[in-house]
């Protein structure tokens, strides 16, 4: 997507013989955009940052809504003529001339003037009733809309313009005309020697005096260290002569470039910074002087562009530059704490801005405009906890120090970095920075052994808080309050199995044993005693092997979990003593990772899908069936991965 292009969203249909890149979404865009009003929000795909939210009223039905200085306006209005034009910038007003340039009329008469409109498409239309007519007499003449009326004898200017464009002028003469009688006199016997005007119809005009350009704009005096400055120069000159436009004085931090000033000031830049801009259309020139003050970044630190309903949002500010920080919207300011604080409720989820009015002493007020998406709250679970272990017959690769596994229930990521897990009566663990619990994910905390990040298993070092006791309360804190996310408290562990959340009863526990074959499962769902009947074990087509489905031998199948998964999956099967071949094919029956072959011991055994290919690639999310030979027997089951 190139620089200065546009990128068109259709609500449906099917673009053809139109330029440029275009998507087309499934019927509307959103919910579908209202003509009463809407809200549109650009956000980037990891969904942490608003890019652009754009608020718009007044639309009408086939007229679309272009942004003009902030401002949405019609489509069909200058400085535009059509009524949409997706991908294009569109036609634009260029010029304006009148179709005369100069009339004379009699005191009491009226005569319309014509404004043409010159577009860069090389178009001109009437544009009589879009643009702002004046008079610089209007003792002399008035107008309206172009209507000319002569109120008495004399010349006078009438301008049509817009602005940001220019504008066009015509010379207006009004005479005193009287009456003439049969002796060439007037009514009262007086010679008319000459029109009482001292302009006879027909003379030429006398020189228009040249007026000085104008500035039409006016600059933003106030600007934030570390934050761009923008000045876009609006300018008009009266003859609609051009006018060139030049910086005499501005601070290093700036450039310009004919158009527009822009810079980013520091804080080796906070002070008052002078400017002057010259204005010339060659015969007169204007200046406009201004001075420009830099002040200190509103923040300490840059703050969050996410909020999390029930959990504490804080920007650090730096109360030593502004003196006066008013808040309009959510947070309140702590001089104290010298932070912004919010703490979201629900009614605050999607996007919110935060308005921040500063001022102080010796500079104008400047409003700041924050946007913040505000998350749900995470539903976070602790799905499995581990007091002691036992000392021998643990299951295959698995330790057997204490644990608390945690499980992300709900469909938002949740970012752990710095928080804390642990008892209420000890030091707690702290997870290192970067770590993301996926929704469906588990992570597991254990005391003892080394920390595996890649397969969500992290070390608490010798104990976790004050050591797991039979009866304990367990406190999952965000640091950024801190805020209290899980509360949890359990009794009757007991040696050798894991407590898991009673599926009967909420707020209960029960012993892992006493719904499943292993003692514990820590990083995967409880194992439970027998395979779901719902799972359909298939056969694959492979034309170098035989391969058949075995129906009547359920047990021997441990169902892979998670299912669907997003970085690993886990399954058992039973060994007979033999080689064992397990591998993972694709739909179509094609050959992706060969994960164990060789003699396993007989009894149970485990095997770990961590989604994979054999070259070490990731493998595409999709479905994929896992085989399972030991033997003369043949399994296979579908996995389905989610990346």
């Amino acid at each position: 997507w190139a620089p200065a292009h546009f990128l068109p969203c259709l609500g449906g249909g099917a673009p053809s013989g139109v330029p440029g890149l275009w998507f087309v979404d499934d019927g509307r865009i959103g919910d579908g955009l209202s003509n009463a009003g809407d809200t549109v929000i650009l956000v980037s795909p990891d969904g942490r940052d608003t890019l652009d939210v754009a608020h718009y009223t007044g639309s009408q039905k086939g007229v679309s809504l272009v942004r003009e200085e902030g401002d949405w306006v019609l489509h069909n209005r200058l400085p535009r003529k059509d009524s949409f034009s997706p991908g294009v910038a569109g036609a634009k007003l260029g010029r304006i001339r009148l179709a005369v340039a100069h009339v004379e009329m009699a005191a009491g008469e009226s005569t319309q003037l014509t404004a043409l409109g010159g577009f860069d498409d090389g178009s001109e239309i009437g544009v009589t009733e879009e643009v702002t007519w004046s008079s610089d007499n209007e003792s002399v003449v008035e107008v309206n809309q172009g209507l000319v009326t002569g109120l008495q004898a004399g010349n006078a200017q009438v301008q049509a313009g817009f602005v940001g464009v220019g504008s066009a002028r015509a010379a207006i003469t009004v005479l005193n005309l009287v009456a003439v009688d049969s002796a060439g006199t007037g009514g009262l016997g007086i010679p008319i020697a000459e029109d009482t005007t001292g302009t006879l119809p027909g003379a030429v005009d006398e020189p228009v005096e040249n007026r000085a350009p104008v500035f039409v704009s006016s600059p933003d005096t106030v600007a934030l260290a570390g934050v761009g400055y923008r000045y876009t120069v609006r300018v008009e000159d009266p003859e609609g002569d051009s006018a060139h436009l030049r910086s005499l004085e501005q601070p290093g931090w700036l450039n310009f470039d004919g158009e527009s000033l822009e810079g980013v000031p520091t804080d080796a830049e906070i002070g008052l910074w002078r400017v002057v801009l010259e204005l010339t259309d060659g015969q007169e020139t204007v200046l406009q002087p201004f001075e420009i003050q830099v002040v200190g970044e509103l923040f300490a630190e840059a703050p969050d562009t996410i909020a999390v309903v029930g959990q504490t949002w804080r920007a650090r500010v730096r109360p030593d530059v502004f003196y006066e920080i008013q808040v309009d919207g959510g947070p309140i300011l702590d001089r104290e704490a010298q932070a912004l604080i919010w703490k979201p409720v629900p009614e605050d989820e999607g996007v919110r801005w935060v308005l921040l009015a500063i001022s102080g002493p010796g500079m104008a007020q400047v409003v700041w405009k924050l946007g913040t998406r505000v998350l749900p709250a995470p539903l976070l679970k602790i799905s499995e906890i581990l007091v002691s272990g036992l000392v021998g017959g643990e299951r295959p690769g698995e330790s057997s120090q204490q644990f608390i596994e945690l499980l992300n229930a709900g469909s938002t990521d949740v970012n752990l970095s710095g928080w804390t897990l642990g008892d209420d009566d000890g030091q707690p663990f702290r997870f290192p920075k970067g770590v993301v619990l996926l929704p469906g994910e588990r992570v597991t905390v254990r005391s003892g052994g080394a920390s595996d990040p890649a397969a969500n298993l992290f070390s608490a070092g010798e104990k976790i808080g004050n050591g797991l006791a039979a009866s304990d309360r367990l406190l999952l804190v965000s640091p950024s309050g801190p805020d209290t996310v899980l509360d949890v408290s359990y009794a009757g562990a007991e040696p050798g199995t894991s407590l898991v959340p009673d599926p009967e009863r909420p707020n209960r526990w029960v012993l892992h044993s006493s719904i499943s074959d292993w003692p514990f499962s820590p990083g995967e769902a409880e194992e439970r005693r027998y395979a779901s009947p719902a799972f359909a074990e298939e056969t694959i087509d492979s034309s170098s092997n035989s391969q058949q489905s075995i129906g009547d031998q359920t047990a021997s199948w441990e169902l892979p979990s998670p299912n669907p998964f997003h970085t690993r999956t886990t399954f058992g099967f039973r060994s007979s003593g033999g080689n064992v071949q397990v591998r993972v094919y694709s739909a179509l029956g094609q050959p992706v990772r060969t994960m164990v072959i060789g003699a396993l011991p007989t009894g149970r055994q485990m095997a770990q899908w961590d989604g994979l290919d054999d070259k070490g690639n990731p493998a595409a999310t999709g479905v994929y069936l896992i085989q399972i030979r030991t033997g003369e027997e043949v399994r296979c089951g579908r996995v389905v991965l989610l990346r």
